[in-house]
């Protein structure tokens, strides 16, 4: 589980269940304070996270030794694509009525 936590402005505290945190922020001009990743980043990270853990423990399961292990990882905003989620997502809570 995952606790988003407001702190300030766009800033927000992600907490897992180990009480692990990371700061989820924007750019100051969009009224963040540039001190996090941007979610769109974590994404990413999530991503190339499970690849590389999955890389690896293959090639050290198979005998293989690393010295040095980089992945690159490259993703596009697509803007409409979030626009038609948040408002699906606008459209689900209206219909439940929630308070």
């Amino acid at each position: 589980m995952i606790k988003l936590t407001l702190n300030k402005g766009l800033q927000f505290i992600a907490e897992d269940e180990y009480n692990h945190k990371i700061v989820v922020d924007t750019a100051q001009n969009l009224g963040g304070f540039d001190q996090g990743f941007r979610p769109m980043d974590l994404l990413l990270v999530a991503q190339a996270g499970c690849m590389g853990m999955d890389i690896v423990y293959i090639l050290k399961k198979k005998g293989g030794k690393i010295d040095k292990f980089e992945i690159l990882i490259q993703g596009q905003n697509e803007v409409e694509v979030q626009i038609h989620h948040v408002l699906k997502h606008l459209d689900k809570v209206d219909q439940h009525n929630i308070d």
